[in-house]
Formats: structure tokens, C-alpha cells, sequence
């Protein structure tokens, strides 16, 4: 029995690819979750994206102007 509400993962989740990534001083990526799952924790560190927020959604996907981020099977 499913709990009502409940977040459901269908599908993958995105990864940033280190060497893609431009470090953009305003992510678009990071702009565009609405559940704020790709994080960065200090400039000009890599982000990543918290698996325990994403929904899959993929607007990040998206939105990255360098193509950065990718779904890795």
C-alpha cells in the first residue's frame, strides 16, 4: 500500500560531468530546479545534484548552457 502524496522517483537521476562544467557565476541549471537539488557548496567547486530532492523533472538537463549535465545510466 502507497502512502497518498508520496514523491516517487521514475526516473534517472542527472550527473555533472567535471570536465563540461564551466562553473558559470549564476548557474541557469541550478536556476531552473525547483526543488533546489544541484548544489554547489563553494564557488568554484563542482556541484552535484542531491539525489534525495531530485524528482527527475530534468529541467536542469535544460537549462545547462554548457550541456554539463547528463543522465548516466
Amino acid at each position: 500500500m502507497a502512502f497518498e502524496g508520496a514523491k516517487t522517483q521514475t526516473t534517472a537521476i542527472p550527473r555533472v560531468d567535471p570536465g563540461s562544467c564551466r562553473l558559470c557565476e549564476r548557474c541557469a541549471a541550478q536556476r531552473s530546479c525547483r526543488t533546489r537539488a544541484l548544489i554547489q557548496l563553494d564557488r568554484g567547486e563542482l556541484p552535484f545534484v542531491d539525489a534525495a530532492r531530485c524528482y527527475g523533472c530534468h529541467a536542469c538537463l535544460a537549462a545547462c548552457l554548457g550541456g554539463a549535465i547528463r543522465l548516466v545510466d
